[in-house]
């Protein structure tokens, strides 16, 4: 089942199976950034507001590589043009500190890929974003019931 907004249905991220072909260069990192939601007041001009964290965002994975090659610049973009940009997710191979990788699940995270060339290299700096697989998010059970606020039929004496 796919989400939707509205009638408009959001398409999921298509696992392609493929692998990024390229290795990132020390340093590498990643980053987590936390969603916020933010509610304005109507009083006071709406010059006050309540912001609210939303649970931790996706990881989001810095390639860099100040020296790619002709053909790793050709083998990149080609890898983008058949991801369609960030529409197919592949697997990247994460670097460990101990010189291990770990493969993650990762969309690109912005549509264009810029180059700069050089005389004999070209650069490129983008980054990833890990695609969270909603089977493995926790589930949890609540064995709590709130009586702080009394029922409606208790209020209005009334079957609703």
């Amino acid at each position: 089942m796919s989400d939707t907004i509205g009638r408009i249905t959001v398409p999921t991220v298509i696992n392609s199976g493929q692998t990024f072909p390229l290795t990132t260069q020390y340093p590498f990192g990643f980053s987590v950034e936390r969603p916020v939601i933010v509610h304005r007041f109507g009083t006071l001009d709406t010059k006050q507001e309540q912001r609210y964290y939303v649970g931790i965002g996706p990881r989001k994975l810095q390639f860099k590589r100040p020296n790619l090659n002709w053909t790793e610049s050709r083998q990149l973009k080609t890898f983008w043009e058949s991801m369609q940009g960030p529409w197919k997710a592949f697997t990247y191979n994460v670097p460990n500190p101990d010189g291990s990788t770990t493969g993650v699940l990762v969309t690109f995270e912005q549509a264009p890929i810029s180059f700069e060339y050089l005389c004999n290299a070209a650069q490129v700096g983008l980054n990833l974003v890990e695609v969270v697989d909603p089977t493995q998010a926790p589930t949890y059970t609540v064995n709590f019931t709130c009586l702080r606020f009394p029922s409606e039929r208790a209020v209005y004496g009334a079957a609703i």
